[in-house]
C-alpha cells in the first residue's frame, strides 16, 4: 500500500473513530454505529474498508478489533491531529529544531490552551514562578533581569524547603547586557543550577503541576507573544522528558565559563 493510499482509507472521521473506538475494546457493528452515531449500513461499508487496509480484523463470531498495523497507524495519528489542529499557528512558526522523537509526541500537547500577548506572558511566568513549592525549570534565551533582594531571599527560604531551580540558557546570551550580574546572584544560592547549550529549540517554564510553551518563530526567535498552557498530566510530560534531554545536553555554567577562560 503507498503512502496516499494509507491517507485516503483514514480520510474520513468516522473511519477514524471507528478505528479509536475498537482500540479500546473489540465490538460488534451495531455497538459501533451507536457510538460513532451512524447507520448498519454505513457503518459496514466504513469497517470493509479498513479491513481491506489492513488496519481491523474480524473475529468467527463478527467482533471487530484493531489489527497490529492499525495499533501502528494510531500512534501517529494523533500527532498528525495536532498538527491539523493548530495549522494556523505552526505556518507561522518553526518546530524543525525540536528532536524527532518529541515531534512524534506532539499529540501530548493537545489538553492546553493557547494564551497571547507579550506582556500578559511574562506575567504568567512570574504567576508560575509565584506558584512554584517544588521546583521551577525554565529553557530561555533571552536576558534576564538581576534579582532583587527579596526574591534572593524568597528563593533562599524555599531551598531550605527543598524547592530546585534550574535554568537551561543559550550560549549567546551569556555576554549580553547584565548577565553576569544576573549569574553572580544566582549562583550564591545553593538550590539554583544553570546549564548552557548550543542552541535552544523553545522556551519552556515547568513548575510543580503547570507548564508554559513558546515556539520559534519564522524569524529564528522564540515568539513570546504566544504561549501554550496547561496542567495536563501528558503536556507535562512532554516539556519535562525535552527539558531534561536538553538539560543532560549541556555543559554547568561553571564549567563552561572556566573553559571559556582557558
Amino acid at each position: 500500500m503507498e503512502t496516499h493510499q494509507l491517507l485516503f482509507e483514514l480520510s474520513h472521521p468516522i473511519r477514524y473513530e471507528i478505528m479509536k473506538l475498537i482500540d479500546k475494546q473489540p465490538l460488534r457493528m451495531t455497538k459501533i454505529g451507536e457510538q460513532v452515531d451512524a447507520n448498519n449500513p454505513e457503518v459496514a461499508r466504513h469497517l470493509n474498508r479498513l479491513k481491506n487496509a489492513g488496519l481491523v480484523g474480524k473475529d468467527s463470531v463478527g467482533v471487530y478489533n484493531i489489527s497490529q498495523l492499525g495499533k501502528l497507524v494510531l500512534t501517529i495519528l494523533p500527532s498528525l491531529s495536532f498538527i491539523a489542529c493548530n495549522d494556523s499557528f505552526l505556518r507561522s512558526h518553526d518546530l524543525t529544531n525540536i528532536p524527532d522523537a518529541f515531534i512524534h509526541r506532539l499529540h501530548e500537547l493537545e489538553e492546553c490552551t493557547s494564551e497571547e500577548g507579550m506582556m500578559l506572558n511574562i506575567q504568567r511566568v512570574e504567576a508560575l514562578f509565584g506558584k512554584a513549592r517544588k521546583r521551577f525549570f525554565a529553557i530561555n534565551n533571552e536576558v534576564e533581569r538581576p534579582p532583587t533582594d527579596d526574591e534572593i531571599a524568597y528563593i533562599r527560604n524555599l531551598g531550605t524547603q527543598g524547592f530546585e531551580i534550574r535554568y537551561i540558557i543559550e550560549e549567546s546570551i551569556i555576554d549580553k547586557g547584565n548577565m553576569n550580574e544576573v549569574f553572580e546572584k544566582y549562583l550564591t544560592l545553593p538550590n539554583i543550577f544553570v546549564r548552557v547549550v548550543q542552541n535552544i529549540p523553545l522556551s519552556c517554564y515547568i513548575s510543580d503541576q503547570e507548564a508554559l510553551l513558546s515556539f520559534m518563530g519564522m524569524d529564528g526567535k522564540i515568539d513570546f507573544s504566544v504561549f501554550f498552557n496547561s496542567e495536563d498530566e501528558q503536556f507535562l510530560h512532554w516539556c519535562e522528558d525535552l527539558f531534561m534531554q536538553i538539560w543532560e545536553s549541556g555543559s554547568d555554567i561553571d564549567d563552561y565559563q572556566e573553559m571559556m577562560q582557558e
